[in-house]
């Protein structure tokens, strides 16, 4: 037997709020919904799946592939708009067969696939004159169906296939959630990470101690752990500071800084939760903020409260003509200092008063490094000035991280110090306007990789302006090694 799998469903409230994101995709503990399904299918013996989409249809493509990581064989079609369930599978039964099974992806399920197909093995059960058989838990439909694709011949209206014939009902045990609101979402994720799936499908993360699970590559401190039911997915990282009390679900790439504080709570993937932050009974994606007990949805616009770090980045050309802009700018602004600086390192090294620099490149890139010069001064602000030109010729940012030397960069271990890499490199590091100098090596590292993912223009502007009031602090002039 086959399986069809319906991928596309109508507009729900998740849909309105989330629109990039396809209802297949929504992450469940760390797993995207439809992933649930085609575990199911694999356990229940069957192999051959046809998926149907309609919205998002490239996405679901891109994130299956040819199902390879389920074990199973995808074959993806195309639905048009309104299209019901019959007419997908009338288009799709040269690749169905005589007979197959339906699932509607928007459902989380404990797994019934294999009850099923043992409870309606040849004939419609209570003598149903229909093509579809439908499960139920409770007596409530699970989005779980057989269909016999030889009774589709005689259909001529598809928009009335829905009430075409009598169905039959096989009534299952087990539970069953529909993902069709932001409170279904919450509760389907916490029902996960309680065990309410059962242990054929078991998280995506190894559990580290009672209820308590962490996934790859994940940074889980145990004193941020303070309940229970807690799931931390991929390529993570929760500050030592920070409190996950009880029913608190971290989907992938998710940071939580400093003294944010989560207590049933489900944070979707590519969310950056700031420093002070409180989270209860809510589900976070992005900067978008659902109350599940109130149903209010706040958009925050502050990046250090919520962010999130999957928007594209700034624009290129814009960020770097205003880049240059500013340097520009700056460098017409500082040239009475020149002069200065120049005597001041005549007077230091007579012989070598303008040195060559090389700024190191990203390691993993193969870009040669930046070089630029710098005087022989021991006043950071006089010493830096030459490295002005760079930035007006746009080999370098005048905000940006920090560059790393070959060590530095083998030295990162948690996938999570990788994102300071979406960010160029700059003359300014974000993390000398940021942080106090006695900060530790993790929040200089913190600081850069959430700078690199919630970066924009207004940020950029905001660092400038910093960097401009910083030339009036003493910490600017006090003389450091060169």
């Amino acid at each position: 037997m086959k399986c069809l799998l319906i991928a596309y469903s109508a507009r729900s409230d998740l849909a309105t709020l989330i629109p990039e994101s396809p209802m297949a995709l929504l992450p469940i503990a760390g797993r995207p919904l439809i992933g649930y399904s085609l575990m199911d299918l694999k356990a229940s013996g069957i192999e051959d799946v046809v998926v149907v989409s309609s919205e998002h249809a490239e996405k679901i493509r891109e994130r299956l592939g040819d199902g390879e990581e389920w074990g199973l064989k995808l074959t993806h079609t195309l639905a048009v708009d309104d299209e019901t369930l019959l007419h997908s599978a009338f288009k799709a039964k040269h690749l169905l067969g005589d007979r197959c099974l339906v699932l509607d992806v928007n459902y989380l399920r404990t797994p019934v696939l294999r009850s099923f197909l043992d409870r309606t093995p040849h004939n419609p059960p209570n003598g149903a004159r229909g093509p579809i058989v439908s499960a139920r838990i409770d007596r409530q439909p699970i989005g779980v169906m057989g269909l016999d694709m030889t009774a589709l011949s005689g259909i001529q209206d598809f928009s009335r296939a829905s009430t075409i014939g009598d169905y039959g009902h096989v009534d299952l045990p087990g539970r069953a959630w529909r993902i069709n609101s932001p409170q279904d979402l919450h509760a389907a994720n916490l029902a996960a990470v309680r065990g309410e799936l059962g242990p054929d499908l078991p998280l995506p993360a190894l559990e580290v101690s009672k209820q308590v699970f962490r996934g790859r590559h994940s940074k889980l401190p145990a004193p941020a752990t303070r309940g229970q039911d807690v799931f931390v997915g991929r390529r993570c990282h929760v500050h030592p500071e920070a409190t996950l009390g009880d029913s608190v679900v971290l989907n992938n790439d998710v940071i939580v800084d400093r003294r944010a504080s989560l207590e049933r709570t489900v944070v979707l993937s590519g969310t950056y939760i700031g420093q002070l932050t409180e989270l209860k009974d809510a589900l976070v994606a992005g900067d978008l903020l659902m109350r599940v007990d109130t149903g209010a949805v706040t958009r925050i616009v502050d990046d250090f409260l919520l962010a999130d770090t999957t928007q594209p980045l700034l624009g290129g050309r814009l960020e770097l003509l205003l880049h240059q802009l500013v340097a520009t700018l700056v460098l017409v602004a500082s040239l009475p200092m020149w002069p200065i600086a120049a005597l001041f390192a005549c007077l230091r090294r007579p012989k070598a008063p303008l040195r060559k620099v090389r700024i190191a490149a990203r390691p993993h890139r193969s870009e040669p490094g930046v070089e630029s010069y710098e005087w022989a001064v021991t006043a950071p602000v006089l010493r830096h000035l030459p490295k002005l030109l760079p930035v007006i010729t746009g080999r370098l940012r005048l905000i940006g991280v920090s560059p790393l030397e070959p060590d530095e960069a083998t030295a990162r271990v948690d996938e999570w110090e990788y994102l300071r890499d979406r960010a160029p490199m700059g003359l300014i590091s974000p993390t000398r306007l940021m942080l106090t100098p006695d900060a530790s090596s993790e929040e200089l590292r913190l600081t850069e990789a959430y700078y690199a993912v919630t970066r924009s223009l207004k940020i950029d502007l905001g660092l400038m302006l910093k960097a401009a009031l910083a030339l009036f602090e003493r910490r600017s002039w006090q003389p450091t090694a060169c």
